[in-house]
């Protein structure tokens, strides 16, 4: 639910049950409330992931999505596409991407594929931090964001 800072009413952004942050409330730019589509058996803890603004609320990920973490201004680092494991979270995979919540056209770019489920923005939300095992070099990966 939103709050028209001017008029007091409430607004509602998504009337469907089983919402939960799986990241920060807003974008760092504050165009954007962000949130996602909770499993509601809360077994593979995976689900979609939305962005609610001024024009309406649009779906940026897949059905899979994970977590997602604010960048520069109003885009997101995300995972989708995850390969959840109930048994041992962090053994979790995605596809790590990114998106310009404020274009017209979203158009996400692939960062890794298949990393790890945790990953990190630097302060500056200039570089994301994350782990692959998935290709023929694993390690410690930092890319740029736009």
């Amino acid at each position: 639910m939103r709050l028209d800072a001017r008029t007091g009413e409430q607004l509602t952004i998504d009337p469907a049950p089983n919402k939960t942050q799986l990241g920060p409330a807003f974008t760092s730019g504050s165009t954007f409330a962000v949130y996602a589509l909770a499993d509601p058996t809360f077994t593979t803890f995976v689900g979609p992931m939305f962005a609610a603004g001024c024009d309406g609320t649009r779906q940026f990920s897949d059905d899979l999505g994970w977590a997602y973490l604010a960048g520069r201004g109003d885009t997101i680092i995300y995972n989708d596409h995850a390969i959840s494991n109930p048994a041992n979270a962090l053994l979790t995979t995605g596809d790590l991407k990114t998106v310009d919540l404020d274009r017209a056209t979203l158009a996400p770019r692939l960062i890794a594929a298949q990393a790890n489920a945790t990953f990190f923005v630097t302060g500056d939300q200039r570089t994301v931090l994350y782990a692959s095992d998935h290709d023929a070099r694993p390690g410690l990966y930092a890319a740029r964001t736009p």
